[in-house]
């Protein structure tokens, strides 16, 4: 009698658990990583140098640039998001992303020799400070329009389950080494700054930057793009109006738009602030940064780790609290050196972990909340709203008001001179601290909760778990994955799910095989559909692994893909299936088992499923059993488990 389920069922419901499937190996997809990270580092110098350094602060404060013209420049940049509708519409015409955004990041990186250029040739005054800003918004609209091309390229390249992982392990290389540029631009212009030749030294500065910035993008031609299908063709209104009108992805919307606003009442003016009314040189305020960046380096991993396996929602939740800090901190700074710059290390070191975690969780909350055939627009609509629109606004509305009141107030109180900057700093922190609900009511099926988050991260051996985790991601090297994967297995703590799960698919069986009996003694149901998916792959070769590890991790999915199993052919795989369904107790089991018995002469195996009914019955000896094999009744009462 044939009372097994069809052979097809297992693959067609592993497929459909797991989604779209991956493109290229892991140890691929690392090769390729690494030249997207070394693209990442030339043009996160060319971003130092050219838009967010301290050089160009100081660069345009020698032009004679007040608050205002900093409120302007960073709120036209804002506006430039809106561009990125543009790149979103271009994306969803295109089935090859590579060249057109290779041609449009170019061209936006030699636009920068325009600001150059009129600092030089164009008399000092309003009408130079006039084409600066707007070449640096042409220059920035330019950038937008690129980026949904491009996050749609790099999201396709790597599994959504790690997407965290690698992101945070990009950030950190490329933070690592970017310290190293951060202190030689500060020594560099230093000496230009006390010669008094600021503009010849950021001549010299942003020339090189540009270079870099070109190169950056040439290395791209070496990272492939994976075919699409998903290229409909949607014009724009009805892409961008499809994230605004789905209820789901609203919340997350509302929140950045909230969020950004808060943040640029007082972003745009910490460095001014600390040139300007603290006095600081610019090599002080590189050094700064540098603090900054050490902190987002000792936790990029720590945060990746937690996005992947946490979710976004209750980091973004902890980091919106963190972040209320910062604005705070500069009011409380004394323009007394020797205590306000070890007040400000402290300050941006903390503010360098928020920041690390904060780019990784909105970044990943964009990609993988937003569906995959419009995903680009998904992002383009948080960007536009949250940095185009609300960040654009807010510094908009901050500059004026900081000039307004420098001009009339400022009161000297023994280390502190007062004045609109502190009332800016001051605002940024009230509304920050609206942030941390609007958090809470982001839309994630499966996240935790800021406690079970805690619970997880202050559980006994969770840092060095994710230090394990970090090192099994970042290395391809059989000997060593196999090490990692062992010492994760002693630990068994849920934070190396995740990239247990990515071992499944490793090159090397033993790895894979490994990771599977690693996930069936930590036991999290998370790991049920991976190993379903391995044990119904005959080209796994780790079966009998995964139903070994469906058998201690129990439940009904496990049972399910168990009983799934029963009409594999090979002998190994069988057997453990029949002896994890012992295992289970799940007396669902008895019938398909006892049919298997009927059906094989296998006596091996008949003497396997023998024991497992003997398990899931009333029956003490598998002697016993096998008389009662002929009167099927006797099984109808699930009992302990024999042995």
């Amino acid at each position: 009698m044939n009372c097994l389920p069809p052979a097809s069922a297992p693959q067609e419901s592993a497929t459909a658990m797991e989604g779209d499937q991956q493109r290229h190996s892991p140890a691929e997809i690392g090769r390729i990583w690494k030249t997207v990270s070394w693209a990442g580092l030339l043009g996160t110098i060319y971003g130092i140098i050219c838009m967010t350094g301290a050089p160009r602060v100081k660069f345009l404060t020698d032009l004679k640039a007040t608050a205002f013209d900093f409120g302007l420049i960073a709120g036209l940049c804002s506006f430039a998001i809106a561009f990125q509708a543009v790149g979103s519409l271009l994306n969803s015409h295109l089935r090859r992303r590579k060249v057109p955004w290779m041609i449009i990041t170019i061209a936006h990186r030699l636009l920068f020799a325009g600001v150059l250029v009129a600092a030089f040739v164009l008399p000092q005054g309003h009408t130079q400070m006039a084409v600066i800003i707007s070449v640096i918004f042409v220059h920035d609209a330019l950038a937008q329009t690129s980026v949904p091309m491009w996050l749609s390229w790099m999201t396709d390249l790597i599994p959504e389950r790690a997407m965290g992982r690698y992101w945070a392990r990009r950030q950190r290389f490329i933070t690592i080494l970017s310290i190293g540029a951060m202190l030689a631009i500060a020594f560099y212009f230093n000496w230009y700054e006390k010669a008094g030749q600021v503009q010849l030294g950021f001549l010299i500065l942003g020339t090189i930057g540009i270079v870099l910035g070109v190169t950056d993008i040439l290395l791209f031609v070496a990272v492939p793009e994976p075919s699409r299908s998903d290229v409909k063709g949607a014009g724009v209104l009805h892409s961008l109006a499809e994230p605004l009108c789905d209820r789901n992805y609203r919340p997350f919307l509302v929140y950045m738009s909230y969020w950004h606003f808060a943040i640029f009442v007082s972003a745009p003016f910490f460095g001014l602030f600390m040139i300007e009314n603290l006095g600081y040189s610019v090599m002080t305020y590189q050094l700064l940064n540098v603090v900054g960046a050490v902190g987002v380096v000792l936790t990029s991993n720590f945060w990746g780790v937690l996005c992947d396996l946490c979710g976004y929602r209750p980091v973004l939740v902890v980091l919106s609290l963190g972040k209320a800090i910062t604005p705070l901190a500069f009011m409380l700074a004394p323009k007394y050196d020797p205590v306000g710059i070890p007040f400000l290390v402290i300050m941006f070191f903390l503010d360098g972990i928020c920041n690390s975690g904060c780019a990784l969780a909105t970044q990943g909350a964009m990609l993988k909340f937003g569906p995959r055939h419009n995903r680009a627009a998904y992002v383009a609509a948080a960007n536009l709203l949250a940095v185009g629109i609300a960040a654009g606004i807010s510094p908009m509305l901050a500059g004026p008001m900081i000039d307004a009141v420098n001009k009339r107030v400022q009161i000297d109180v023994g280390w502190y001179s007062l004045n609109g900057f502190h009332l800016a700093f001051f605002l940024s922190f009230l509304l920050r601290l609206g942030s941390i609900y609007l958090a809470a009511k982001i839309h994630e099926p499966g996240c935790l909760s800021v406690g079970a988050m805690w619970a997880q991260v202050r559980a006994r051996n969770s840092l060095r778990t994710i230090g394990m985790v970090n090192r099994l991601h970042a290395t391809s090297r059989e000997t060593q994955r196999l090490r990692i994967i062992d010492g994760l297995t002693e630990l068994r703590h849920p934070l190396a799910i995740g990239e247990l799960i990515s071992a499944l698919e490793d090159e090397s069986r033993r790895v894979r095989a490994s990771a599977a009996d690693a996930l069936g003694w930590i036991g999290t149901s998370d790991a049920t559909r991976p190993l379903a998916r391995a044990l119904s792959d005959s080209g796994s070769g780790i079966q009998p692994k995964a139903a070994l590890a469906l058998g201690r991790i129990g439940g009904m999915e496990s049972l399910k893909a168990l009983l799934a199993n029963l009409v594999h052919e090979d002998p190994a795989a069988l057997g453990e299936t029949i002896d994890a369904l012992g295992e289970l107790g799940d007396g669902a089991a008895i019938v398909p088992l006892i049919c298997l018995f009927h059906e094989t002469n296998n006596e091996a195996l008949r003497n396997r499923i023998a024991t497992a009914l003997g398990r899931l019955s009333s029956m003490n000896s598998v002697d016993e059993v096998m008389d009662a094999l002929g009167d099927e009744r006797k099984f109808t009462r699930p009992a302990p488990a024999m042995g």
